[in-house]
């Protein structure tokens, strides 16, 4: 008998042990536990104590469950206690949650080990993940259709690198504490706040609606909120001593990260605008803030800056990231039928009645010409060309046709661009891309470029 067989054996007699067991299973009702998908999905089950007898006689066994943690110093490690089984990503077990459900226990929560994250499964597809101190209001969350949840044990590195790993941007805590993990999610630019859970109304009849209510509010109207939120146009940070609304151009990549900042508390506001990249700037605005409201904590307010800041880099970086291209794996029917179009002795006929079909009628010659140029962004020397006409002759929708027959991965279209723009583009940035610009001409004609 491996450890999986061993671990699953013990499962099936804590489930079959919970099923006998009227008084626990009494008490999981009266908590609100009451669907039995919930048991059934979850594998719940109820340590009765009985390993010990089980296994007698059996050296072999008994050191292989000392090992891993169902035994310790000859008595079993989660007896009294439900028995919540901890998977992996391979639906193997990993670990064994227990769970003290008596009101009068001092124990709440006791593991096997340190490994394993609760519901990961499901976690790990989700953009929005709920944190719970207890494994009960775990559970009453997703017998509540709320399944994007977890409860926390062991240390919060495993869930910092799980968060990170599937980009899961959004984290509610429904307790106080774990302030360091608080901390290194929102330092990450992760979007977390904090609610307040009633366990009355948790386990309630009318459950369903009261987290609802609970999870639609603003964050505002939350008691106890918490939270780096994102908003348009930049991000609203509430802190415990001030709360601080950044607003700026958090896209495009530059040299600096001028925002325009209000910190505000109930009673008093202060706006600015500085560049976070600058020192004096930010020594600047921390006395203005210290002088404002009469704080004298430097320290904590340059930690403000630092975190926004922070938060704004990794923003920059996700959405540059967004910008790279991803090429799309082609299935050998699409493979067959690209090759087919390529080999046609008609080809430049068939691209010309594409752009015709797409609403731009005649001038053989530059649609040609100018999907040729398009295509040319492949090559080591790829060409240009510049559209010049007046003003309504149609090289805008020329342009704008050749776009919509280029792959969305290869194409950058920009306009009113300065002629220091450009720099800013990293080294392969723009390589094998079809860019279209507008642009001034040198005779004041509208001008538009393509390449």
């Amino acid at each position: 008998m491996n450890n999986q067989e061993i671990f699953e054996r013990y499962i099936q007699i804590c489930i079959k042990s919970l099923a006998e067991n009227t008084r626990v299973s009494s008490i999981l009702r009266r908590h609100g536990l009451t669907e039995p998908f919930l048991f059934e999905t979850f594998s719940l089950g109820h340590s009765g104590g009985s390993l010990i007898e089980l296994i007698q006689g059996n050296g072999d066994l008994n050191a292989r469950c000392e090992k891993l943690g169902l035994l310790s110093k000859g008595k079993e490690t989660l007896a009294g206690f439900v028995t919540i089984p901890i998977l992996d990503e391979h639906k193997t077990v990993v670990n064994i949650a227990g769970y003290n459900a008596y009101p009068q226990s001092k124990s709440k929560i006791r593991c096997l080990n340190h490994e394993g994250i609760f519901n990961q499964a499901f976690l790990q597809n989700a953009e929005e993940l709920i944190l719970t101190e207890r494994p009960l209001d775990a559970l009453l969350l997703i017998q509540n259709d709320i399944p994007n949840t977890t409860f926390l044990f062991g240390d919060d590195q495993k869930y910092i690198h799980f968060i990170k790993e599937h980009s899961i941007r959004k984290i509610i805590f429904t307790f106080e504490g774990r302030a360091r993990l608080h901390y290194e999610l929102t330092k990450n630019g992760i979007s977390t706040r904090r609610i307040t859970l009633d366990a009355k109304k948790l386990s309630g009849s009318q459950a369903k609606e009261y987290l609802e209510e609970l999870f639609t509010a603003k964050n505002e109207d939350v008691p106890g909120s918490d939270t780096i939120q994102e908003i348009e146009g930049g991000f609203l940070f509430h802190f415990p001593h001030l709360s601080y609304r950044v607003i700026g151009n958090f896209i495009d990549y530059s040299l600096a990260i001028k925002a325009n900042i209000k910190a505000f508390t109930e009673n008093e506001v202060f706006v600015d605008s500085i560049d976070l990249y600058k020192n004096r700037d930010r020594q600047n605005y921390i006395y203005n803030l210290m002088d404002r409201f009469g704080m004298r904590d430097q320290i904590q307010l340059e930690q403000d800056l630092h975190q926004i800041i922070g938060v704004i880099e990794k923003h920059k970086e996700k959405k540059e990231n967004q910008k790279k291209r991803v090429k799309p794996q082609l299935t050998e029917y699409q493979k067959e039928i690209g090759l087919q179009f390529l080999k046609n002795p008609r080809l430049m006929d068939e691209i010309d009645n594409d752009y015709t079909k797409l609403g731009y009628v005649r001038e053989r010659k530059n649609k040609i010409l100018l999907y040729l140029i398009m295509t040319s962004r492949l090559m080591d020397n790829p060409l240009h060309s510049i559209l010049i006409s007046r003003s309504g002759a149609g090289k805008s929708l020329l342009v704008e046709i050749t776009e919509e027959l280029c792959p969305p991965e290869d194409l950058q279209s920009m306009s009113d661009i300065s002629s220091q723009a450009l720099y800013y583009f990293g080294e392969d940035d723009l390589k094998n891309y079809a860019e279209h610009r507008i642009m001034p001409s040198n005779d004041n004609k509208p001008a538009c470029s393509f390449s």
